[in-house]
């Protein structure tokens, strides 16, 4: 720019602060164990511990009124915004483990929360380890869940913004195309207004969780673990994709708030002020809680330690998942979305659930120095708009390290070795276009030194 231009664009802006947001946790906890004695004859005594927990959370949100005033239009904070919020949790938990003989125990476990404002929830855990051999492990466990939603879940500022994307009023533009007496510009391919924020009737999202998993270890050099996993989750706590509600008008109804005239807004001054907005169309989009949640897989890791004689070593690590199911509702009772391998976009910003990934890397150690590559894998999915396919990506990184002492190290490296670019999408939850930033980085090959020193 030159200075005209600066000048220029300096003069349309509008600095100050918007709101500002507290959150405070004050918590307090107690803690005893001790072994009981070898109760069975398994060579290892059982053991017991229990404890307690207090804790008190507060949360404040304000506006700046004269800021937010002046800004109102465009940010849709309302000036008069003052959400506060606090609750006190207390808990009381227990476990016990008991060998039962020489290669297996077992553990139970029971807590109990009390939230002052959603009651109380009791929560188990069993598990087992089975070892018949030092080569050989199995172990497993079940246990339930419970998360409340958090003060800013609940009382975080409702504010009116734009869609993510540009949709067709499905009353006004049906098809893309305007009914009799509309303007198309207001009413097909436009971002209409969507109100977003806390929400003070959300209920805890409770859950279910099954692990099973061996471990094999052959020789002190090689270890290789496969671990099954499977979860379920029911009202969990997000906001419903904005696309979802434009797709299904008829059956999201309740969620469109239309002005006097019928329409949707498209700019923030319809909606600015206190009600009544006569000219403000909406549709809501506020944090809730939505359907189900079942997902399952396999966890896989394998390590392996190559001695060379008078060379160092070469440490071997391999770490990767295997979804084998994920499917979500977007309402309790809803149709089951199937996402592994797919773009979910039900929950707004969504995103993909790979099938595979995994991370590999190679370290050589040798007295003071060390050496490494590594690889991070994902695998390919159908993306936001399914007419196409986001391709797997895959990026390999270097280092190299000297460490002369145990307080001093030295570190270069290059990141994104050959210089991948981010694989193609066309998803539309983030600001970014033409790649998805939150598993994708658009900087290319970089590179990079670390000096650090401990004291």
């Amino acid at each position: 720019q030159d200075a005209a231009g600066t000048a220029l664009l300096s003069s349309a802006q509008t600095r100050g602060t918007l709101y500002s947001a507290l959150g405070r946790v004050a918590s307090v906890d107690a803690q005893a164990s001790r072994e009981l004695g070898d109760w069975l004859g398994a060579g290892r005594p059982a053991a017991v511990a229990v404890g307690a927990e207090y804790r008190r959370e507060k949360f404040v949100y304000e506006a700046n009124a004269a800021f937010a005033a002046t800004v109102l239009s465009s940010t849709g904070v309302d000036p008069a915004t003052h959400n506060e919020g606090s609750r006190d949790v207390k808990a009381i938990y227990t476990e016990l483990n008991i060998p039962l003989w020489k290669t297996l125990e077992v553990t139970g476990s029971l807590r109990h929360d009390r939230y002052s404002d959603f009651g109380g929830t009791t929560n188990p855990k069993v598990g087992f380890r089975f070892q018949p051999s030092r080569q050989f492990l199995l172990r497993g466990s079940y246990s339930t869940g419970f998360r409340a939603p958090s003060l800013y879940d609940i009382h975080s500022a409702q504010a009116f913004t734009n869609t993510t994307t540009n949709f067709n009023d499905p009353a006004r533009c049906p098809n893309g195309v305007a009914i009799a007496g509309v303007s198309a510009s207001e009413n097909c391919g436009v971002q209409f207004l969507r109100l977003q924020g806390g929400n003070l009737n959300l209920q805890p999202e409770k859950s279910k969780n099954l692990n099973f998993g061996l471990v094999f270890e052959p020789t002190a050099d090689l270890n290789a673990s496969f671990d099954f996993w499977w979860i379920r989750v029911t009202q969990q706590i997000a906001a419903l994709d904005d696309s979802v509600i434009f797709a299904n008008a008829a059956k999201y109804a309740g969620l469109y708030h239309r002005a006097q005239d019928g329409s949707l807004s498209t700019d923030g001054s319809q909606c600015a002020g206190p009600a009544p907005r006569p000219n403000c169309g909406y549709v809501d989009n506020l944090t809730d809680n939505l359907g189900g949640l079942n997902t399952s897989g396999i966890d896989l890791s394998a390590n392996y330690r190559l001695r060379m004689a008078g060379l160092g070593q070469v440490l071997f690590g391999f770490m990767g998942t295997y979804v084998t199911s994920f499917e979500y509702q977007t309402e309790p009772a809803g149709r089951w979305n199937q996402n592994a391998g797919a773009y979910g976009s039900g929950i707004i910003n969504g995103g993909p659930v790979f099938r595979w990934q995994h991370a590999l890397s190679a370290t050589w150690v040798k007295d003071v120095w060390s050496a490494g590559i590594s690889n991070r894998f994902r695998s390919s999915y159908v993306d936001q708009t399914p007419s196409s396919t986001v391709s797997s990506d895959s990026t390999w990184d270097i280092f190299g390290s000297w460490q002369p002492v145990k307080s001093v190290a030295l570190t270069v490296g290059v990141r994104n070795v050959f210089d991948r670019a981010p694989p193609f999408s066309n998803q539309a939850s983030t600001f970014q276009v033409g790649y998805d930033p939150r598993f994708a980085d658009a900087a290319g090959r970089a590179y990079y030194m670390r000096g650090t020193y401990k004291f």
